[in-house]
């Protein structure tokens, strides 16, 4: 089971890689 913590940071990466694109 993934945890709320591995969601959080999955979601941060995307954010950071749309910001940086």
């Amino acid at each position: 089971m993934i945890s709320k913590d591995n969601i959080v940071v999955s979601v941060v990466q995307e954010f950071y890689a749309s910001l940086r694109d």
